[in-house]
Parts: C-alpha cells; sequence; structure tokens
C-alpha cells in the first residue's frame, strides 16, 4: 500500500491550491475524456474498508479505459467519499 500511495504522490505532483479557476482546481486539467464518455460507477471508497479490496475493484471497473495512466489517475478521486477524499485531496 505504501507503494501505491508514493505513486499517487508522484503522479498528482503538487497539489497547492493556487485559485479558483479551472486550472488550478483540477488535479489534471491537460486530461480531457471524449465526447460522451461516461465513468464507470465506483463503489466509494470511505476509508473504513480495506484499501487492497478497493483498488482491486477500480482497476477491474477501468478495464474499458485502456493503458493511458493519467486517465485512471483523473478517475481515481471519484473513487473516494468522506475522510478518504478529504485525505487524498491533502
Amino acid at each position: 500500500m505504501k507503494a501505491v500511495v508514493e505513486r499517487l504522490k508522484h503522479l498528482e505532483g503538487n497539489k497547492d491550491m493556487k485559485g479558483l479557476n479551472y486550472e488550478d482546481l483540477c488535479i489534471h486539467p491537460d486530461v480531457e475524456l471524449s465526447e460522451g464518455y461516461k465513468p464507470p460507477k465506483f463503489k466509494l471508497y470511505n476509508g473504513t474498508r480495506d484499501p487492497k479490496v478497493h483498488l482491486y475493484v477500480y482497476c477491474n471497473k477501468l478495464s474499458g479505459v485502456g493503458k493511458n495512466e493519467k486517465i485512471r489517475m483523473k478517475l481515481f478521486m471519484r473513487s473516494f467519499t468522506g475522510e478518504a477524499l478529504t485525505w487524498y485531496l491533502e
């Protein structure tokens, strides 16, 4: 799990919010999802269940996304809620 957290930190870069425009608020403003794309519905992770199970389910839901790691990371935050989302955004 430690390796996953470190990898996410590396991929997400510096998350210090500078302003309220799109580029400051969006984690990956340069990643565009194709028009009409409907992301999979994730069972939201709130930090109380096994994180490995969450990662396994998340990865399997992304089978139609392909191997574009930036898109996978852009969608990753959509799988969190509550304290887990707060932790991810800090």
